[in-house]
């Protein structure tokens, strides 16, 4: 058994670089240097990983004569600058108009799954910003509570509506000051809703180092969504006791 181990040992230090080795050469990449803040880096680098994913599968990386471009350049568009990047594949299999009817509904299928699994809470599939039990404390909290937030969007539109559908002068006095306060309101909601959360998160989780201020930034974030329209949905009721 010893001298099985030591066999499959080898054959993994020599196997694995091979076949990643040999994986490496049917990319090319070409583009300038460019400089990335960590969640555009992150959301990169997972739309490239599922377009690898489903090469390796479907496309040019299923054949041993496939190979991928991928490419990149800085863009200047209305005076912002945006990054473009072009994924090329070459020399992959040629599929029948049924066999791509059948691989975009299992891609439909699987994003459908992903998305469901995201939208249940389920971590493996969760952004980075709302991965890990703190993150999910501080959610079943926001979404336990009634928060004035919600109401900031619909009250905003409403008010905008009102100055658009009414050109009046004295609608136009009216409203401003009405803004000014519900700014007021909704600024002072989250105020109690990040002392709160964060009173709750050093109680429950006396060895979290997350910062006060992103805690409260990440549940004045999501009390000021719809609770219909939060993601991952609320996992817990109205009223709910959270423990």
């Amino acid at each position: 058994m010893i001298f099985l181990s030591y066999w499959f040992i080898a054959f993994a230090l020599i196997f694995f670089p091979l076949y990643y080795l040999v994986l490496a050469l049917a990319f090319a990449f070409g583009g300038p240097d460019v400089r990335l803040v960590p969640s555009v880096a992150v959301s990169i680098a997972m739309v490239l990983n599922e377009l690898a994913t489903n090469a390796t599968k479907y496309g040019a990386l299923s054949v041993e004569t496939g190979s991928v471009t991928v490419s990149w350049k800085i863009v200047d568009n209305t005076g912002k600058r945006v990054l473009r990047v072009r994924w090329k594949e070459l020399g992959g299999p040629k599929l029948s108009r049924e066999e791509r009817k059948v691989e975009k509904a299992e891609r439909r299928t699987a994003m459908a799954d992903r998305r469901e699994r995201m939208m249940a809470g389920q971590d493996a599939y969760l952004l980075p910003r709302d991965k890990g039990p703190v993150r999910r404390f501080v959610r079943d909290v926001v979404d336990a509570r009634r928060n004035v937030l919600g109401l900031f969007m619909p009250a905003a539109l409403g008010m905008v509506f009102v100055m658009l559908s009414i050109p009046s002068l004295a609608v136009q006095q009216a409203v401003t000051p009405a803004m000014l306060v519900l700014i007021l309101v909704m600024a002072a909601d989250a105020l109690l809703l990040g002392r709160r959360v964060n009173k709750l998160v050093d109680e429950k989780f006396p060895d979290n180092v997350e910062s006060g201020w992103k805690l409260g930034m990440y549940a004045a974030s999501r009390a000021s969504q719809l609770r219909r329209m939060r993601a991952p949905r609320p996992q817990v009721e109205r009223g709910a006791k959270v423990d």
